[in-house]
């Protein structure tokens, strides 16, 4: 079993990890796919959740794994088409 000490740098390295992930996500270096998809430079694909009344940096993020993200692409798309859609009916 770790000790705490073990424990609190290995929880210091992933909170590090974890901010060096959002920090990329947010910067200008992250391929846009679609409105909330995102590449970063390791070829990970994130999605970006904001929350009502929260800063867009504050957002959460969730990793896609690579066989699903054709599928949230087109999902997007099937989004914006209908907001158009919408837009227009009025």
């Amino acid at each position: 079993m770790a000790t705490y000490k073990e424990h609190k740098e290995a929880l210091r390295k992933q909170k590090e990890q974890a901010q060096a992930i959002r920090n990329e996500v947010f910067s200008d270096k992250a391929e846009k796919l679609a409105t909330d998809l995102v590449r970063i430079s390791t070829g990970d694909v994130y999605k970006i959740i904001q929350k009502f009344g929260r800063k867009y940096e504050e957002s959460t993020i969730i990793k896609i794994e690579p066989e699903n993200v054709q599928h949230h692409i087109d999902e997007a798309k099937k989004v914006r088409e209908l907001a158009e859609i919408m837009a227009s009916v009025k």
